[in-house]
């Protein structure tokens, strides 16, 4: 518990004072996807396979592939665990829990209709019906989101989605980030 209070000091210290070498302030999500990895130890209901490429310092591109054998509706729980890279370690930064649709509608905002009508859905889907999806080219700036601020620097985040009512994994997504400063992608 003490180590995580210690880091909890540093991040609040790093915000407040702006001038630690070692962790940034936050600030609007402007990320700049690394790697995703399918996490899962065996097959699932939700497989998932994305790439990102970066066609300039400022813009990048993902390619997906979704295959779902369920539908994805609010019966899926969403649970996002949100590390951050402190000397070359991940420290537990947050969880964000949330059901599936209430994902798209509360925190992607106007980015849930680039998301849906790339894999030839109306932004106003949910549930997902199962099948198969591809994206391709899809630019998903995240500072159109509706999430108000994130830490700047290197992230892991940890996505599973849980059946509410057995709390059995259907499908597993590991990212990793970087929330950079709009300064440095506008260079």
């Amino acid at each position: 518990m003490l180590p995580k209070l210690f880091v909890l000091l540093l991040i609040l210290l790093r915000i407040y004072f702006n001038d630690c070498d070692f962790f940034q302030a936050a600030g609007p999500p402007n990320f700049f996807y690394r790697e995703f990895s399918n996490c899962a130890k065996g097959p699932t209901a939700i497989d998932f396979h994305f790439t990102a490429r970066s066609l300039n310092i400022t813009y990048q591109v993902l390619d997906g592939d979704l295959t779902t054998t369920i539908p994805m509706e609010d019966n899926l729980l969403v649970k996002n665990v949100v590390y951050i890279s402190i000397e070359k370690r991940w420290i537990h930064l947050t969880n964000i829990t949330c059901k599936f649709c209430q994902l798209l509608r509360n925190f992607l905002g106007p980015v849930r209709k680039i998301a849906l009508t790339s894999i030839g859905l109306s932004e106003d889907t949910c549930p997902i019906p199962k099948g198969s999806y591809h994206a391709r080219n899809v630019h998903a700036d995240m500072r159109n989101s509706r999430i108000p601020a994130f830490p700047y620097g290197l992230m892991k985040v940890d996505t599973a989605l849980h059946s509410v009512h057995t709390n059995e994994m259907k499908g597993c997504l590991e990212s990793v980030l970087e929330n950079r400063p709009l300064h440095e992608t506008s260079k």
